[in-house]
């Protein structure tokens, strides 16, 4: 079984109140045009199509980690 891969960050972290939220569509702290709240929820369901977990931990004023945790070699659920 291979290691989760982890991605970290030194930012700001992502608070309390918003934690259940951030993989929801068009969820967004960024008010643009361009920021349309989608990144982390498409790359959920791909993740997720390869029967694998999308997960974080983060602590405000510290970052934040996001581990993807894929299967060796199960197929895409379609």
């Amino acid at each position: 079984m291979p290691s989760p891969s982890q991605i970290e960050d030194n930012g700001c972290g992502i608070d309390d109140a918003i934690k259940e939220r951030i993989l929801n569509p068009f969820f967004s702290t960024k008010i643009t045009k361009s920021n349309i709240g989608l990144g982390l929820t498409i790359s959920n369901k791909i993740i997720e199509e390869f029967n694998g977990t999308l997960s974080f931990m983060s602590e405000t004023c510290k970052g934040t980690t996001f581990i993807v945790d894929l299967p060796e070699k199960d197929p895409p659920r379609v």
